[in-house]
């Protein structure tokens, strides 16, 4: 029997990838385990990294509209919860889970 680390976590949230997004690649190319997964570096993610929700905010109400609120408020969340949070996805019917 082998023996597994606990994933212990202050915060658990679920979060929502985008169709191009790193993780969901990583997955459906047969990662399971640890996989390290890069930010593109870009505007959106220099705001966000920057803390300028204003400028997130008008991103997403100019590309969807109706989601605006809750994908800032994800996005906020992911960049501001800290190292103590656990992210989990699903993608093909595999889960994917996120430490920051």
């Amino acid at each position: 029997m082998s023996s597994a680390t606990p994933i212990t976590a202050k915060e658990v949230r679920f979060i929502k990838l985008g169709r191009g997004a790193p993780g969901r690649r990583a997955v459906s190319e047969g990662a399971n385990a640890h996989t390290e997964v890069r930010m593109e570096q870009s505007h959106i993610t220099q705001a966000c990294l920057s803390g300028d929700w204003a400028a997130i905010e008008a991103h997403w109400k100019q590309q969807r509209p109706a989601e605006a609120t809750k994908i800032v408020n994800q996005t906020k969340d992911f960049y501001t919860l800290g190292s103590n949070a656990l992210w989990i996805t699903f993608y093909k019917r595999k889960t994917i889970l996120v430490l920051r």
